[in-house]
């Protein structure tokens, strides 16, 4: 599913760099039930906060709540896929879903800042 085992459970902080990798190597399937899994396995059932590590079949979190690295990280997988900066390269919608890239499919992006401008 894209992320790290510990411990009986869900640790998603750790497995960012391999999430990122696979986008870089255009395997967006990939990175995608990263973010997924951590989305959906990867915060509280009560609070809907970034945990570092949890117990997927019950839900219960390794008290390190709220984690604000995994919220950033989070953050700014939702945000690469849309669109992401390299150095001299501005590289859009690589780690977007196919299909919503279909013919007669609308997707927009505004206000994100990246080195070119907004």
């Amino acid at each position: 599913m894209g992320v790290s085992e510990f411990v009986g459970g869900i640790d998603h902080a750790y497995g960012y760099g391999y999430l990122w990798n696979q986008l870089e190597a255009g395997r967006p399937e990939r990175y995608l039930l990263g973010l997924y899994t951590s989305l959906a396995y990867g915060m509280t059932r009560e609070t809907f906060s970034s945990v570092e590590c949890i117990q997927h079949k019950t839900g219960e979190n390794a008290m390190t709540l709220p984690h604000t690295y995994s919220n950033t990280q989070q953050l700014f997988m939702l945000r690469t896929m849309l669109v992401r900066d390299e150095g001299d390269e501005l590289i859009l919608c690589s780690g977007m879903p196919r299909a919503w890239l279909t013919d007669g499919q609308h997707v927009g992006v505004e206000g994100a800042e990246t080195a070119f401008g907004p």
